[in-house]
């Protein structure tokens, strides 16, 4: 990271923290110390979510880690205009507070996440005095923090909404992606897409760059068509050659899938959503049936007997060359209870 966090923050007013992915605290300035009652000592190189704990799965709880995998998953920042969360003084005992937040991400040259930079502001002075109905200023403030109040209730709602459609999304038994833009940038991928292109890290990657070993097999210029014709593309057991790992040779899939535009409210394309199957085996099963049937019937060909097969009603579907060439005449010697013939007589 070439950012000097010290020349531009350290002597800022307002608290200020550094996150790397894990939620791991790495830098923080004079006044976020001050602010939670720390030294710089006591908390670099600690997870945030253990110095500062809150009730697991309490509305402070979501409503933090919430922001962070929004922040993680979107790559733009994230507000949280009003958080309850609180905080231990020195000596164990723990305070309500209120806090308005910004979580802005700091990318890296690939454009992935590489740090979290957090700015909180201890607003429960104001957060208290706004539930007392004052004329003037108070009164502006008690509107202003019940709209945030509002607003990070809402948030809260849409990001259970939210989880409860990732689940589905995650556990769905067919492989899911969404990609964004002209580009077509990873933005979500289900556990079957992973398991599908070799447990490959490919959020906030375009196509190409995330799935180089597609060149030439049809799904760019297809991804591209979708998204300027804004008309899906339905396709059954296409071959898709991927590598399970950069060292290893591409195998061979066979997939059904569709590409449906996604569409603004103006009906712009913003992206596609990917959705599909991958049927090698039932395709492998397919032709290991066929290469099957034809092992029995080239050998059957060449047999110095009569040879045919026979549907539950005894009409012949298939004969061999000297069966063809004679007169024969059939009985059924045994059937199954589905009324499959499985033997018949040349009289």
């Amino acid at each position: 990271m070439n950012i000097d966090l010290d020349a531009i923050f350290a002597n800022a007013s307002s608290p200020y923290i550094l996150l790397d992915p894990d939620l791991r605290m790495v830098w923080a300035n004079t006044a976020y110390l001050e602010v939670t009652g720390r030294t710089r000592e006591s908390i670099i190189g600690k997870l945030m979510t253990e110095e500062f704990p809150a009730q697991p799965e309490s509305i402070s709880d979501e409503m933090l880690r919430g922001s962070f995998r929004r922040v993680l998953t979107t790559g733009k920042p994230d507000h949280l205009p009003l958080i309850p969360y609180p905080i231990e003084d020195a000596n164990g005992h723990l305070f309500e507070r209120y806090w308005s937040a910004t979580h802005t991400p700091i990318l890296n040259d690939e454009g992935r996440v590489e740090f979290i930079l957090q700015n909180t502001v201890d607003v429960t002075d104001l957060y208290l005095d706004a539930q007392v109905k004052r004329p003037g200023d108070i009164s502006r403030n008690a509107e202003l923090m019940q709209r945030a109040e509002a607003v990070s209730s809402k948030n809260l709602e849409l990001g259970k909404a939210t989880e409860f459609f990732q689940s589905a999304f995650e556990q769905a038994p067919g492989f899911m992606a969404v990609l964004n833009g002209p580009q077509h940038v990873f933005q979500f991928v289900n556990q079957a897409y992973i398991e599908l292109i070799g447990a490959r890290d490919v959020v906030g990657l375009p196509v190409r760059k995330a799935l180089p070993d597609l060149e030439g097999q049809g799904f760019y210029e297809m991804l591209d068509q979708v998204f300027q014709s804004g008309e899906p593309v339905s396709v059954k057991s296409m071959s898709a050659k991927l590598r399970p790992s950069p060292d290893v040779q591409p195998e061979e899939h066979f997939v059904d899938f569709i590409f449906y535009p996604l569409k603004d409210s103006a009906g712009a394309p913003t992206g596609i959503f990917v959705q599909g199957h991958d049927v090698t085996d039932h395709k492998n099963a397919e032709a290991a049936l066929t290469a099957t049937r034809e092992k029995f019937r080239t050998m059957a060909q060449t047999m110095p007997v009569h040879v045919w097969t026979a549907d539950k009603d005894g009409g012949l579907n298939w004969l061999n060359v000297r069966s063809m060439n004679s007169q024969v005449t059939l009985r059924v010697l045994y059937t199954e209870p589905n009324g499959a013939a499985l033997s018949i007589l040349t009289i």
